[in-house]
């Protein structure tokens, strides 16, 4: 099984998985979601994704139909029902991205020609865990639906080419601004994202800074962004209009913990041109450097020390964190 679906506690073959047309999250985008990965086969920060999938769901007044031990337990049989020889065959079947995978082995974290992809593709899963708010009528009118709906999508976790890692990659500023409501919830209403990621392909970039309404730097398509200056780490504050992730979390503990000057806050796009270094967080990804934004290079164009030194504690931190759960 290639890939394995979980629809309220049944699990089933992608090709059999089925939820009904009249489904809220179907037609409004009435749901909510969490993305989340696998190291070494275990889903990683559980309770703080679960966290965040209750605070998205009281935002918009969805009630979860499973505690967080039933979710865990659903996301664990629904990962046992895609096995190794599974995952390993079906990695090549859902390789189509616009970057090619990486090599079949994790490189250690030292100078930029030895960073590495994280985990190998064959080994580690990527996990969609949505909650719809039900099938009712065609209308905005949440009081015509019955019992929300409970999605777990369980692929193989494609690794990032390790070029991404030594060389960085290349951001462009979109044309889409974030809305400050609702900005930190994750709802099924994505297509800020979806015209913000064709635009990115259309220029060839590996992603696309947004800004808020007040031309402000807030976060990418699917992960936060980070400039270095001065030995500082400088961050989208939350009020600008950004999605908390848990990586971002993460990372900015480290920083502190490493001595770093972290400042949250509101900044111009003029502030890329004047950073040292810049780099994206995501779940999937980890600690990606920012080599250039929109074809100027930040700083000298490669990665730099400060962002070496966080993905290198990232990785680092791993195992420890991993413990939480």
């Amino acid at each position: 099984m290639p890939v394995s679906i979980n629809i309220n506690g049944v699990i089933t073959a992608a090709e059999d998985a089925k939820i009904s047309v009249f489904d809220h999250g179907l037609l409004f985008g009435d749901s909510v979601y969490e993305t989340l990965r696998t190291y070494n086969g275990k889903p990683f920060l559980f309770s703080r994704h679960f966290a965040r999938l209750e605070h998205s769901a009281g935002g918009i007044d969805l009630q979860l139909p499973w505690t967080r031990s039933k979710t865990m337990d659903e996301i664990r049989r629904t990962l046992l029902s895609v096995g190794p020889t599974d995952r390993i065959s079906s990695v090549h079947r859902f390789a189509a991205s616009s970057e090619p995978a990486g090599p079949p082995t994790p490189l250690s974290v030292g100078p930029t020609d030895r960073i590495g992809p994280p985990t190998p593709p064959s080994v580690e899963c990527r996990i969609r865990l949505l909650i719809t708010r039900g099938v009712g009528e065609v209308s905005a009118d949440t009081e015509t639906c019955t019992d929300p709906a409970a999605i777990i999508i369980v692929v193989p976790l494609i690794a990032p080419p390790a070029r991404i890692y030594s060389e960085g990659v290349d951001v462009v500023v979109s044309s889409v601004r974030r809305s400050g409501r609702f900005a930190d919830i994750k709802t099924g209403s994505l297509i800020h994202q979806v015209i913000a990621r064709r635009e990115a392909n259309a220029k060839g970039a590996y992603e696309a800074i947004m800004l808020t309404g007040e031309d402000k730097l807030s976060d990418g398509i699917t992960s936060n962004i980070y400039m270095v200056r001065d030995g500082k780490l400088l961050t989208p504050a939350r009020g600008a209009a950004i999605v908390e992730g848990i990586t971002r979390r993460v990372v900015l503990d480290l920083a502190r913990e490493m001595g770093l000057d972290v400042v949250e806050g509101f900044f111009d796009i003029a502030d890329i041109a004047r950073a040292d270094e810049m780099f994206l967080t995501s779940t999937t990804r980890e600690v990606v450097p920012i080599a250039r934004v929109e074809g100027a290079p930040v700083g000298s164009g490669k990665p730099g020390p400060v962002t070496l030194m966080l993905f290198e504690a990232y990785r680092s931190a791993i195992d420890r964190l991993a413990g939480e759960d």
